[in-house]
């Protein structure tokens, strides 16, 4: 088996998962690599948005999120 390591845009890598899944499952084995960053950047955003629809209007930041010390003196 070779390996083969792509580097896809957001805009079409549905359609390459679409055709890499319709191969023969026993020729092919995917293994995605998601973008960690992206990732926390999009759930950032999605709480920033829940946020805002409270009453707090708490503004999340990705060092808020990564940095948890003031989170342990919060329970202190």
């Amino acid at each position: 088996m070779q390996t083969i390591k792509l580097n896809v845009s957001d805009k079409i890598y549905s359609q390459v998962m679409f055709f890499l899944k319709n191969l023969k499952s026993d020729e092919i084995e995917i293994v995605e690599e998601k973008n960690l960053q992206k990732g926390v950047n999009d759930d950032i955003k999605t709480l920033n948005t829940l946020f805002e629809k409270s009453n707090n209007k708490i503004t999340l930041t990705k060092d808020l999120s990564i940095n948890t010390n003031e989170q342990i003196d919060d329970i202190s």
